[in-house]
Order: structure tokens, then sequence, then C-alpha cells
């Protein structure tokens, strides 16, 4: 009996696309921000990770170009190609980070969204799961639904436009076998937890819901809605929207699968609230968000393989044999390369979280979760510029040093 083959990705991808940035690197699908060296034009790559079978890679990436260019939604990118020795798709998207990067980056920054803003991007991507519900499964007879939507399933660009990706076969949150891969926040209907097969267009709404739910400290609420939500508001207007809350907890929360409300009444119900409280959606406030978000550090440049030389303790660094850039009196900083460094020798597909780089930059010392992330961006936005710019990356699940760069260090 024949093994069945396994991926190996790296290289024969490598030299058509110019990696920019690694996008996710955790699962059996990893994304990367590319540059096509052909036309020059940034795409989004989706690569079967090395020791994934290769048939199953191939055949979940091909469901996912059949169902992705069944649908007609611009938040839905078409997939360009699909190829297999490696298994890759292209999506139409220059995505540069996920919606972890830039849950974090606004954490980061202790910003705050503005109510109409987060309500156009929660608008946004209902409109798009009912575009690709009107649309037949590649997996049988039913709507197409994503299922289960995770942090990771969401791709922005610079010029803060963003997607929505996994649908046909959910590259983000299931292995190449279609199982549940573990993602972490993900949100899903309970009946598709139990079994993945049951999604339906109201078990993705309900998943929606619970991710807005989840984003709801990071949105600065109207004072009017505040006083509705405290019983201090009395008149005809908090009486829609206390009622139009419960509503949703009965019908959309609450409701059995087979009880749950339907997409369309929960809009209608959704505008009422709008409509009270004298809102209005502001999608360009958002993408303005997120381009202010993505111009905190400048688009990496294309190039080829970068060298990277540690001094012995990583008092000096070195890039491509240039001169010597001392670090011997940062000791912080130090510690954070050599913890970079490890993990670089791990290769265990996992980042270097805000708290290992404090306990190796500062170590012993105790500080709360905000002070230690603000040391750790500091340090790591000091090492950027000297130099690092493009070396350390930050995607999604942790810092690491860029795939594209090779490290040595002398011990």
């Amino acid at each position: 009996m024949t093994a069945p083959s396994r991926v190996d990705s790296n290289a024969r991808w490598a030299n058509r696309y110019r990696t920019l940035a690694t996008v996710r690197s955790r699962g059996d699908f990893r994304l990367h921000s590319v540059r096509d060296a052909t036309t020059g034009l940034e795409r989004t790559l989706v690569v079967a990770a090395d020791g994934v079978e290769a048939q199953l890679a191939h055949s979940a990436l091909s469901r996912l170009r059949d169902a992705h260019n069944a649908t007609d939604h611009p938040l839905i990118p078409k997939v360009l190609e699909v190829a297999d020795e490696p298994a890759i798709a292209l999506l139409d998207f220059p995505g540069v980070a996920d919606g972890n990067t830039m849950l974090q980056r606004v954490s980061e920054r202790q910003l705050k969204l503005s109510y109409g803003a987060a309500d156009a991007f929660i608008a946004q991507l209902r409109d798009a799961l009912r575009s690709a519900h009107t649309r037949r499964s590649p997996l049988g007879d039913r709507p197409l639904c994503l299922g289960r939507i995770a942090y990771g399933n969401l791709l922005f660009a610079r010029d803060g436009s963003f997607c929505v990706i996994g649908f046909g076969h959910n590259v983000i949150t299931d292995d190449a076998s279609g199982h549940f891969s573990g993602e972490p926040a993900c949100f899903q209907a309970p009946e598709v937890a139990v079994k993945s097969e049951l999604m339906t267009p109201q078990g993705d709404y309900l998943a929606l819901l619970l991710l807005m739910r989840s984003l709801m400290p990071m949105v600065d609420f109207p004072a009017s809605f505040e006083k509705v939500v405290l019983g201090q508001l009395p008149g005809p207007e908090s009486e829609v929207i206390r009622s139009s809350l419960e509503w949703f907890n009965t019908n959309v929360y609450g409701a059995p699968p087979d009880q749950r409300a339907s997409i369309d009444e929960a809009v209608a119900v959704s505008t009422r609230i709008r409509e009270a409280l004298d809102l209005k959606l502001e999608p360009d406030e958002f993408r303005a968000t997120v381009t202010r978000l993505l111009e905190a550090e400048p688009a990496p440049a294309s190039v080829g393989e970068t060298t990277l030389e540690l001094g012995p303790g990583a008092r000096w660094i070195r890039i491509d044999a240039g001169d010597e850039v001392t670090v011997s009196r940062r000791g912080p900083m130090r510690g954070i390369l050599l913890e970079l460094l490890a993990q670089r020798e791990r290769d265990d597909g996992v980042g270097a979280d805000c708290d290992q780089l404090f306990a190796a930059g500062w170590p012993g010392e105790t500080l709360g979760e905000a002070s230690r992330r603000n040391r750790v961006y500091v340090a790591i936005s000091t090492l950027r510029r000297m130099g690092l710019r493009e070396g350390i990356i930050h995607d999604g699940d942790g810092y690491r040093f860029a795939p594209q760069w090779r490290i040595t260090s002398h011990r």
C-alpha cells in the first residue's frame, strides 16, 4: 500500500511569489501576504503546511475555490488559482493582517471603535453571509454557509478594506480533513459545535452575533444606549430598545435551531434599535480606523532572503554582513532577541507572546498586563528602528523572526 504524499511547502511557489509578510502561521493552512513576481500585484496566498496530506489539502483548497468563485460579493474574494505540489490557493485580496492582529493592535493602542463604525463592520459581514447563503454548498444541496467564524477568517488590507474567507472549506477553523482545528476565538452555533454538517444561515448569523459580543469592550457606546441598558432613559424609544434586545435573547441567542429567527427578521429588529437611538452606520470611519492601525508599520519591501547575525548573548546584531549594531547595553532587547531565536529554533508554529517576551526581557519583574504589553511593544519598536523592521513580525499568534530571514547566532 502506497503511503499518501505529504506537502512540502518550501520552495516552488516561492519562485513566483515574494513573501511580504506572514499573516498566519498555525494550523494546516498558512496565509502569506505576497507579491506576484510577474505582475507585481499583491495577493494573499494560502499554503498547506508541511506534512499535510497533499490530496486532502488540494481537495480542501479546490472546495474553497469553487465556493468563493460561486459567490458575488465584494467581501468574499475570488480564488485566482489552485495548484498542487505544493497545495496552494491564491486569493484576489491584498491581505496584510488578519482579525487577530487587528484586535491586538486595537488593544495595544487602547482604542475604542465608535458604535457606528463597529455596527457598520458587523452589518457588512452580515451582508456577505447573506449573499453566500443564496448559493449552494459544494458539500450538499443546502445553502453555502461558513459554519464557524473566527477572527482569523477576517483579512485586512492597507487601504482599510477587509474580506471574509473560508467558504467551501474553512481553512482557518478546520484542518485539511474538515475537523475543527481548535482555533481560538472561534464562534459557532451550538449545533455546529456538535456536528459541523448542521450549519445553517441562522447558525451563521448567531456565530456573527457572538463575535460581535466579543467586540463590545472595544466599542464606545453612545450615552443614550448606556442609559437604556441601565434603565435610566424613560420614554417610547427606551421601550423599543429594551423590547428589541429581549427579542434577540429569546429568538436568536436562546432559541433552539429549528425555531431561531431568520436573518431578515433580525435585520429588521436591528434597524429599529438604530432608528430609536438615531444612529447611522459609519463604514468610512471603520475603514479609516483600519487604515490608521495598519499605517503604524510601513509595508515591507519585497526582498529575497535576508541574513540576521546575532553576536554572543545577542550583544550585537548584523544584517546582511553590514556593520555591527550594539545591543550590549539594552538588556531587555537582548533577552527578547534570544527568546525570538529560541522560538525560531523550536519551529513549533507558535509565536512568542507578550508574556514570554516580557519574562525574557525583564526576568523576575511583576507588572500589570497593560504595562507588560507596553514595555514589549516599545522594545520591539526600538529593535525595528535598529534595522529589524521587516525582520520581526507579528502574525496573530505572537512575535517571530520573519520566515524569509535566515538567522545565525554565535553562542
